[in-house]
């Protein structure tokens, strides 16, 4: 299943395609989640709530007491994805809103910072927003919870070979998409910056 959201021409392309209609897809590039055991706290921001709907289900699948919990976070209501689908697994759902339309008022990593503080999760796994993955890289590390943050960027070759998703020297298509803690200190801007 794919998410598709219509901000542009290709996307409206895929909006108007009719149910037996062939699209062509390539991947999966690089590195994925772990599915490793431990109480998994997932943080996705708008679209990144996405993948995490998978996530949340291959977690679950086969040992549902390890235990997982969402915060999703948005900038309005409107933008909170899946909500229905994670509560169906029986996923505990945390929202935030920027402007304070739904859940806590406020950016998602403070509800992290909330979370966190009651030592029930063994590492984070997150999907969003650059800035909002930097930000959370930072919380981790003062919780000392261990945390794989998926970055998004625009792939090409999809193979490491043209370069046009390189981040400080890594290549997302290959290395990533998906970051331990320890790697994210050479990803994104940041670490362009210093």
């Amino acid at each position: 299943m794919f998410t598709v959201s219509r901000v542009g021409p290709f996307s409206e392309s895929l909006h108007a395609l009719c149910p037996g209609d062939m699209i062509w897809v390539r991947g999966p590039f690089g590195n994925g989640f772990s599915l490793n055991s431990g109480r998994a706290l997932l943080v996705g921001g708008g679209y990144g709530a996405a993948p995490l709907a998978f996530l949340a289900r291959s977690l679950l699948t086969g040992a549902p007491a390890r235990g997982v919990e969402i915060a999703l976070g948005a900038r309005t209501s409107t933008g909170l994805l899946f909500l229905e689908r994670f509560r169906d697994m029986g996923v505990p759902v945390h929202e935030s809103t920027e402007d304070g339309s739904r859940g806590v008022t406020g950016r998602v990593t403070e509800v992290v910072k909330q979370l966190l503080a009651s030592a029930r999760f063994v590492k984070v796994q997150a999907c969003g927003p650059e800035a909002m993955l930097e930000a959370l890289a930072e919380v981790c590390r003062s919780a000392g919870v261990p945390a794989e943050l998926s970055f998004e960027a625009y792939m090409r070759c999809g193979i490491g070979l043209c370069g046009a998703c390189e981040h400080a020297g890594r290549l997302v298509c290959t290395d990533g998409p998906v970051f331990s803690l320890t790697e994210v200190r050479n990803v994104g801007p940041t670490a362009l910056q210093s």
